[in-house]
C-alpha cells in the first residue's frame, strides 16, 4: 500500500476501473487497455503508474470509476 507523505491536492484524476477488478486505497495501479488495474510484481516496465485515491470494486463487463494520483517525480510516498 502507498500513502501520499506530502500534500498532493490537485493531482487527483478520475479513471475508469478495469473489469472484475477489486481496488483498495493506496493500490499501486497501471494501464490495460485504457483502463486502471492494479500493478503485478511483473509490471516492472509499466509506465505510468496510479495510486488509488479509494477502494472500488467492479463487476464483469463494468468499468466503474475511480480517483487517482499519477505519480510523478514530486511525490513521496511511505509504502509497507
Amino acid at each position: 500500500m502507498f500513502k501520499e507523505n506530502k500534500e498532493s491536492s490537485g493531482k487527483s484524476r478520475e479513471f475508469l476501473t478495469a473489469a472484475s477488478t477489486t481496488i483498495a486505497k493506496g493500490d499501486a495501479l497501471v494501464f490495460s487497455s485504457g483502463y486502471v488495474t492494479p500493478a503485478q510484481s511483473t509490471d516492472t516496465s509499466a509506465c505510468p503508474i496510479v495510486i488509488a485515491c479509494e477502494a472500488v470494486t467492479t463487476w464483469a463487463d463494468a468499468h466503474n470509476k475511480i480517483n487517482g494520483l499519477i505519480v510523478d517525480p514530486t511525490m513521496e510516498f511511505i509504502v509497507d
